[in-house]
């Protein structure tokens, strides 16, 4: 099974980068050649070209949505038409929703069959600095592991 590991946030705002930090980590695993790994930024008009055709699309993201920081929120498509505030739903640009089927629209480029959000609840996502907060470190690295045992 073809899979897409997109991992999205910036890289400077302390737990905004769990998503790219689960990448960085896989990327160190070398989890084979079925397995695309994407650092996705902040998403917007660009995650359209970095999507990739594949069978399964896990998306791994930093969110705040008042859970326990560190608490990683396991969520489908269908979720994303929820307010949950992360960057695959933004105030700012097209969230990846509206990237998904953009890309189905002028690409004529199916969906994911299996779309899989892992969203990292940040404590700090306001702090410049590359490292992130001790429990969401430690959910970066559970996201990790989770993922590897998905593939």
């Amino acid at each position: 099974m073809k899979t897409q590991v997109l991992g999205l946030g910036s890289a400077v705002l302390s737990d905004d980068s769990a998503g790219v930090k689960v990448v960085e980590r896989l990327m160190e695993c070398n989890p084979g050649p079925d397995v695309i790994l994407t650092m996705g930024g902040t998403g917007g008009l660009a995650l359209v070209d970095m999507l990739e055709d594949c069978d399964r699309l896990i998306v791994v993201d930093a969110v705040v949505s008042g859970a326990e920081p560190g608490c990683i929120h396991h969520m489908g498509v269908e979720d994303l038409e929820s307010s949950m505030p992360f960057h695959c739903v933004s105030s700012h640009g097209p969230g990846l929703l509206e990237i998904l089927r953009l890309r189905e629209a002028l690409l004529d480029a199916p969906l994911p069959k299996e779309i899989v959000i892992l969203a990292i609840e940040a404590a700090d996502t306001a702090t410049l600095s590359e490292n992130c907060t001790p429990r969401v470190e430690k959910a970066v690295a559970s996201a990790v592991d989770q993922i590897l045992a998905m593939l």
